[in-house]
């Protein structure tokens, strides 16, 4: 058709990657003689027609410009957007129709300049975005994909090709105030009108606020978030037809449905599951005859509060000595040797290992047909001398001593704490100090047998003994609580109408220092046949009722299992009635 040397004169478009290497018809010298901040661009002199193909030269000067590279890419755009970018490029005017094809021709190169772009992954195209400028306006300059040539900043318009997808912005969520419903924000997908949900939301707010009441204390937002998922989850079932009948049922089961009793007593309608029938209050009104009398509570060492107020003694009296302060000497009878000993403070190294005794009980054993009273850790008869040392301690269990030594206080009235349980069992852990045995541990379960306090507890005075061999406890170092803040924290859950069970529980409540008189205990429950001061220890109640084993390890006890135990004695005694008892 013609010379093979007539386009010589011109650089190759395409070099360096020439699919046609030394075939090609335009020269690859003058290409590698050309400087690399000079770019290779393309002439657009008049609107190409059908069948013509875009013909590369050098630009006058006065021509607009634009990147080879943005140039092919135009081969790849619908036909309307080929036209526009070319009629802005060039400046005219795009009132005449748009051809229907650009570049219908392949190039001498055997591929149409916007091929290279088409053969990328999907992923890997870039975005094309036209843009364009008001008159007077004066544009900045572009940077283009590859970051390293940039337009002229008197370009009309350019094709810019933005590397990452834009983001959505996010959402915007309600605002949690305190008393007040919770606000939808905007949705596009609902076909609902807004003020309408608006209005269903404030009713679920008004009902989970009355359910949530008693919780509302440390889960303040509940409300919110419950009133929230129980409109989305509406929304997700009905049709604009069926939207309000769906949400008038729903806040009618709502109002059905009684206050919290837990904090796992919560969930939206649908997904709530009624808590189990010991809550309930037939089951409840069978705990009420299993209440100890005040009688019964009075044999068994309850501390009950005087009926005629008593004179407390200053406070300048009370005010425990520190660890590294000497205290007065009191005399006192041992409660491990029953050796009278005056307790003076600090110990000395005499004093830490005076105690001469032995840790075990008594139990009756056969031998040879005979019985003996041995020590069960020892294995010696009653009268040896003792196995352990330690240091003298004492425990008193007057009221008006433990009185005097910390002052008792009263549960708070159902008035002041309305989120407390109905039930719950409680077991502690005491160790001796120079003030007699304190609280060291607290542990709080609901009547489901669920921990909800169990926590170690600072002791007002210096210790003596831990008493770790049936505490368990070795250290106080992680305690967090005073005896004062182990009682606030109880007044959340506990308040004067609370029934509390427990296995001997006039320790544990003088230990607390608190006065109270709904109690179920289950040592009045099972007495021991010999009457007092025999009674049945916990660990044989458990075998014997539940054939479980507790108290089993040499780690001390575990005032969780052991609260555990005596719910599950209770539960079994209101379940069986008076045909449960000791073989």
């Amino acid at each position: 058709m013609f010379p093979s040397s007539k386009f010589k004169g011109i650089s190759c478009p395409y070099f360096p990657e020439c699919p046609r290497g030394d075939s090609c018809f335009f020269s690859h010298e003058l290409s590698k003689s050309e400087p690399d901040d000079e770019p290779v661009v393309a002439s657009v002199k008049k609107m190409p027609m059908r069948n013509e193909v875009l013909s590369f030269r050098q630009p006058p000067p006065a021509a607009p410009v634009v990147l080879l590279r943005e140039a092919g890419a135009m081969a790849s755009l619908p036909a309307r957007m080929k036209y526009d970018a070319v009629q802005t490029l060039t400046g005219k005017n795009a009132a005449a129709p748009p051809p229907t094809n650009l570049t219908d021709r392949p190039s001498a190169a055997g591929k149409r300049p916007g091929d290279a772009l088409l053969e990328q992954p999907p992923s890997k195209r870039p975005s094309v975005v036209p843009n364009s400028f008001a008159a007077g306006n004066k544009p900045a300059p572009f940077v283009s994909a590859a970051g390293s040539r940039v337009l002229s900043a008197a370009t009309p318009a350019a094709i810019i090709y933005s590397p990452k997808p834009r983001e959505m912005p996010p959402m915007p969520t309600g605002n949690f105030l305190p008393g007040k419903p919770p606000q939808l924000g905007p949705d596009l997908h609902s076909k609902i009108e807004r003020k309408k949900r608006q209005n269903v939301v404030n009713q679920y707010f008004t009902e989970f606020s009355r359910i949530y009441a008693p919780l509302l204390a440390d889960h303040p937002t509940l409300p919110h978030v419950h009133a929230l998922q129980q409109e989305k989850a509406v929304m997700a079932k009905a049709t604009i037809k069926t939207y309000i009948n769906a949400a008038v049922s729903t806040i009618r089961n709502l109002k059905k449905r009684p206050v919290a009793v837990s904090a796992t007593d919560v969930g939206i309608d649908g997904e709530w599951v009624a808590p189990p029938e010991i809550y309930s209050p037939e089951h409840q009104a069978k705990l009420e005859p299993l209440i100890a009398p005040e009688s019964e509570l009075v044999k068994h060492g309850y501390s009950l509060p005087p009926k005629e107020p008593v004179i407390v003694e200053p406070a300048d009296q009370q005010i425990p000595q520190e660890e590294g302060e000497d205290q007065p000497a009191e005399q006192h009878k041992c409660s491990r040797c029953d050796r009278e000993f005056t307790l003076i403070w600090p110990l000395d190294e005499h004093a830490q290992t005076a105690c001469l005794h032995h840790w075990g009980s008594v139990r009756t054993f056969k031998r040879s047909g005979t019985k003996d009273r041995l020590y069960i850790c020892c294995q010696e008869p009653v009268g040896h001398p003792g196995c352990s040392r330690g240091p003298h301690v004492f425990k008193e269990e007057g009221r008006d001593e433990l009185d005097r030594r910390i002052p008792f206080t009263f549960l708070p009235d159902p008035a002041d704490s309305p989120g407390a349980e109905k039930v719950v069992a409680i077991d502690c852990e005491m160790s001796y100090t120079t003030a007699g045995m304190e609280l060291t541990r607290l542990t709080v379960l609901n009547y489901l047998g669920t921990p909800i306090i169990d926590e170690l507890v600072k002791t007002t005075f210096p210790v003596l003994d831990l008493n770790t061999r049936w505490s368990g406890i070795s250290s106080l170092d992680d305690a967090k609580y005073d005896l004062a803040g182990i009682k606030e924290l109880m007044g959340k859950h506990l308040n004067s109408s609370t029934i509390i069970i427990g296995h001997g529980l006039e320790n544990d409540l003088n230990a607390m220092r608190i006065y109270h008189r709904r109690i179920i205990d289950t040592a009045i429950l099972f007495p021991h046949p010999s009457g007092l001061p025999r009674k049945y220890p916990l660990r044989v109640l458990t075998q014997q009722l539940l054939r479980r084993f507790i108290q089993q390890g040499n780690e001390g006890h575990d005032s969780v299992e052991d609260a555990k135990a005596c719910v599950d004695i209770v539960q079994l005694r209101v379940e069986k009635g008076d045909g449960l008892y000791i073989l």
